[in-house]
């Protein structure tokens, strides 16, 4: 039985063609093992890769986390969007084994795949219901969306405290009275933290818009903030001082000006908040 030592990441680099033809280095940092069979299709904005696994139950038992990075410029548009559809061997996988991560490096997006062990269990069986019996590996694709996904998620460094964040309307534009609705949790098991005190703040230009500190007794809150005409591009919500601490984490979101291009961006940002695997991490899925 093979059990991949998580903790020695290989960092992997390829080199593949965008739309028009440009050169684009993606990168994957494996956690577990190396990778091959590197691939993205311009036409359907999908990557792929493999890697090998033993799906043995016995072998699961003693994995308790399948961590895998996938890296890309930051400046390749085409691929920096709002949300990702991930999925193993053909079986989507759910929204919280993919975290963005805009924070780790200036220039690269990193998205994360974060398979616990429970989610490996629920794959050996959804792959046994559609008719593969014996997977020999892992085979991840990543598919850019559009779609802005709710609740956006982002944890502190200590991984103690998750953050979810929505808003209404989900295009922000000046003018427009914008609604953020936020809760506070457990990061390890998902239950509400009741009574947490907090700083929300909005940043745009490194200047503060707005501030609310508050708490949230019942493990959730708002806030209400309208942008003026001249308050358009990219923009950040803070949440600082998390139970009367220096735990705090990021979000970031981009404020469409009146006239704008009806695409946006959104990025998901933890602020002090790098992923770090250990052996005994548990992934809470939401």
């Amino acid at each position: 039985m093979y059990v991949a030592d998580i903790t020695i990441p290989t960092k992997q680099k390829f080199d593949e063609k965008d739309k028009s033809g440009n050169d684009i280095t993606f990168g994957v940092k494996s956690y577990y093992d190396k990778i091959s069979n590197f691939g993205y299709d311009s036409n359907t904005n999908i990557a792929s890769f493999e890697m090998p696994f033993d799906w043995n139950e016995q072998n699961i038992s003693h994995v308790p986390v399948v961590h895998e990075e996938f890296h890309f410029p930051k400046k390749f548009g085409d691929f920096f969007v709002p949300s990702y559809m991930g999925t193993v061997n053909g079986i989507v996988l759910f929204k919280s084994a993919i975290i963005i991560d805009d924070y780790s490096d200036e220039n690269e997006r990193i998205v994360h795949f974060i398979l616990s062990q429970d989610d490996l269990k629920f794959l050996k069986q959804a792959q046994k219901k559609i008719g593969i019996d014996k997977p020999e590996n892992i085979k991840f694709t990543l598919e850019a969306s559009g779609k802005v996904v709710f609740p956006m998620i982002a944890l502190t460094k200590n991984e103690e405290i998750q953050v979810d964040l929505s808003w209404d309307p989900v295009i922000v534009e000046p003018g427009k009275d914008t609604r953020f609705i936020f809760t506070f949790r457990n990061a390890k098991t998902g239950e509400l933290l009741r009574n947490t005190t907090y700083d929300f703040i909005i940043i745009q230009n490194e200047k503060q818009l707005y501030k609310k500190s508050d708490n949230a007794q019942i493990g959730g809150d708002y806030a209400d903030y309208t942008f003026s005409e001249g308050q358009s591009g990219h923009t950040r919500i803070l949440f600082e001082n998390l139970r009367g601490t220096d735990m705090s984490t990021e979000f970031r979101l981009t404020v469409i000006p009146e006239f704008g291009p009806i695409v946006f961006v959104i990025f998901i940002i933890a602020l002090s908040s790098v992923i770090i695997i250990r052996k005994n991490l548990s992934i809470f899925r939401i």
